[in-house]
């Protein structure tokens, strides 16, 4: 089984370390790059998933931080949280 890593993966490893900093990247580098458009749950925990995605989303847009991309970034955020 090949497992692609959030830290060797280019575009992952970027939204995390563009988001959050190296600590932050270094924390979760080693864990498998999870697809933010396979997301699966009841009602409920999708609910709280969103909840808290969109929190965390409101939080980075107020800090200013380069926590933009072009290609979407919905995905850092889901590996950042996992």
């Amino acid at each position: 089984e090949h497992l692609v890593k959030v830290g060797t993966q280019s575009h992952n490893a970027g939204w995390v370390r563009g988001c959050w900093g190296k600590a932050a990247l270094k924390k979760i580098e080693n864990e498998p790059v999870l697809c933010s458009g396979t997301t699966l749950g009841t009602k409920k925990g999708v609910m709280r998933y969103l909840d808290v995605m969109l929190k965390e989303m409101e939080q980075k847009r107020k800090e200013l931080r380069g926590c933009r991309s072009a290609k979407g970034i919905d995905q850092g955020y889901h590996n950042y949280l996992q």
